[in-house]
């Protein structure tokens, strides 16, 4: 069993960390299709990814990008 906890490391867990820690925060004249576009997302995706029920984005809101 000592041998398995050494493989800590898997090629899920570091695609999940990579992805997770992509941050972005809100400036004036953004939109979430401008944003989306940036960073080669899309708006239905970032809405589920912060859980947003509209298309309203606040200033200085920092959004998560799956």
């Amino acid at each position: 069993s000592s041998s398995t906890a050494k493989k800590k490391s898997t090629p899920s867990k570091t695609a999940a960390k990579k992805s997770s820690g992509s941050r972005y925060t809100v400036v004036k004249g953004d939109t979430l299709s401008s944003i989306a576009r940036k960073k080669g997302s899309s708006v239905a995706k970032i809405k589920a990814a912060n859980g947003l029920k509209s298309d309203l984005i606040r200033l200085g809101q920092s959004l998560k990008i799956p």
